[in-house]
């Protein structure tokens, strides 16, 4: 699930299994779900069905058959992705822009008047600290309890092995998001340069609203609220496993699901990290940071406001940053893109050992390196959910083995063949309770005939979210690779 995408849920998906159900997509800044205020995603528009009585009494089955299986059962809640579009997303991002020093005037709660209140101010002292790797400076930012947090969300952050942030905030004092930006994980993110000036290192964000208190060097921060919860807000430690390209923590009291899981993670990583469609690319991703928790409160928790029951995973997207630049911190990526990853699975993504939403979040997470569609005027995720969902599901059922049975069965046969198409993967199926498996599954289906054709269609995942799906394919896509040609396609199949 891309948490750029705002996350819908659907109820039970007619595949056969009890109490399995869908989340669907939505935009946290990104395509899945940005929750109302949050970088992410937005609220569910369905309600999930309560689970069914004997929910996980499922036969034993071997590793690729139960990826495929559950590949059905969750198609949709894993394409939850939470990319810098929710109502926080696009306010800071916008207002961050406006408020910087370079900008004419603050955005926040309008106390602030133009460059001069961001002399020395707070949160330019604890980006300072940041780029310092000054612990004392950024928890001397604080105020009482405030202090504590920072110490905290430093303390825990560090875990994750980051030495390259930032921090912003959409304005100088007053009522204000703050946002950290963490390159996690030791892992680089870079984006992909593509002579625009928009590479360099992707951060993940962490934001917060946050009152600032005084002007210039006497501000502090005297309140601090996660608008989405990690472990270190909910004042918890965190433990960390490491594979050679994940990156998996859990709080401290779930280090063996950490642990336990590298195996599986590790094998999704390797796989989506070799895919063919990204050579020659000058982005580089090295590999994916994710939370893991089997604690349904927790896992709502890290979505935020209004996320619906049912949603195996999602991927956190945030924007980047745009008051700092490289040339004032050197390897920063900036500009109106989304930012770094960071993969989040709960306890439906965790039923099974196959790796299957691993592999999906991740390819979220690989698609924002190496394609990022640009974010709109208003700070949103701008892609269509059929380009974004559709690319995920088709490389994670690469990855399970399960290609042919997923994408050409007879429902998803007959909507390529004799359905409308157009509106079979638009935002109002995603958003459909009943639509939604079938929307993941369309989409997915012509990225995995692309495949087939060994095609390049990287630039279908850089679109702007402007056309629509059908009509961006028959305009970018050559002849042979168009929406009839898949039909025709299909009918073979």
């Amino acid at each position: 699930m891309d948490a750029a995408t705002p996350p819908v849920t659907s109820a039970r998906g007619g595949h056969g299994l009890p109490g399995l159900r869908f989340g669907a997509s939505g935009p946290r800044s990104g395509g899945h779900g940005f929750p109302a205020p949050r970088f992410g995603a937005g609220p569910g528009a369905a309600t999930p069905s309560p689970p069914a009585a004997g929910a996980t009494a499922r036969p034993p089955m071997s590793r690729r058959r139960r990826g495929w299986l559950w590949a059905v059962a969750v198609v949709a809640a894993i394409a939850v992705t939470i990319g810098g579009a929710s109502i926080t997303g696009v306010a800071v991002l916008t207002a961050i822009a406006q408020s910087s020093p370079s900008g004419s005037e603050a955005t926040g709660d309008g106390s602030s008047t133009g460059a001069d209140a961001w002399e020395d101010d707070v949160t330019t002292r604890l980006s300072t600290a940041m780029q310092e790797n000054d612990r004392a400076a950024f928890v001397a930012a604080g105020d009482g309890r405030v202090a504590q947090h920072l110490a905290a969300i430093w303390d825990e952050t560090k875990k994750l092995g980051w030495t390259l942030g930032v921090a912003e905030s959409t304005d100088a004092t007053g009522s204000v998001q703050l946002a950290f930006n963490m390159q996690l994980g030791g892992f680089h993110a870079v984006a992909a340069d593509d002579g625009t000036g928009f590479g360099g290192e992707l951060l993940a964000t962490f934001v917060y609203d946050a009152t600032i208190t005084g002007t210039g060097p006497r501000s502090k921060v005297t309140a601090l609220d996660a608008v989405a919860d990690m472990p270190w807000d909910r004042g918890e430690q965190i433990a960390v496993a490491r594979g050679e390209h994940v990156a998996l923590f859990a709080d401290a009291d779930e280090a063996a699901l950490a642990e336990d899981r590298i195996p599986e993670a590790e094998a999704a990583a390797d796989d989506v990290l070799a895919r063919p469609e990204w050579a020659g690319s000058t982005a580089r991703l090295d590999g994916f940071v994710t939370y893991v928790t089997e604690d349904d409160q927790d896992f709502h928790a890290a979505y935020g406001p209004d996320m619906a029951d049912g949603v195996a995973g999602f991927c956190l997207f945030d924007y980047r940053p745009t008051r700092w630049t490289a040339e004032q911190v050197p390897g920063l990526a900036s500009g109106p893109y989304p930012g770094g990853g960071l993969a989040v699975l709960g306890p439906d993504g965790l039923l099974d050992e196959d790796g299957y939403v691993f592999a999906h979040e991740f390819a979220h997470y690989l698609q924002n390196a190496y394609a990022p569609a640009p974010l709109t005027a208003d700070g949103a995720k701008g892609d269509d959910r059929a380009f974004s969902e559709g690319y995920a599901e088709a490389v994670a059922a690469d990855y399970a083995d399960a290609s042919a049975e997923l994408f050409t069965t007879r429902d998803v046969r007959r909507t390529v063949l004799d359905g409308d198409v157009a509106d079979a993967v638009s935002a109002a199926a995603f958003d459909d309770s009943a639509r939604v498996d079938t929307a993941y599954l369309t989409a997915g289906s012509y990225f995995y005939f692309l495949d087939q054709q060994h095609a390049d269609y990287r630039a279908l995942l850089t679109t702007d979210g402007s056309t629509p799906f059908v009509t961006e394919v028959d305009t970018v896509m050559p002849p042979g690779l168009r929406i009839a040609d898949w039909q025709a396609w299909m009918a073979s199949q």
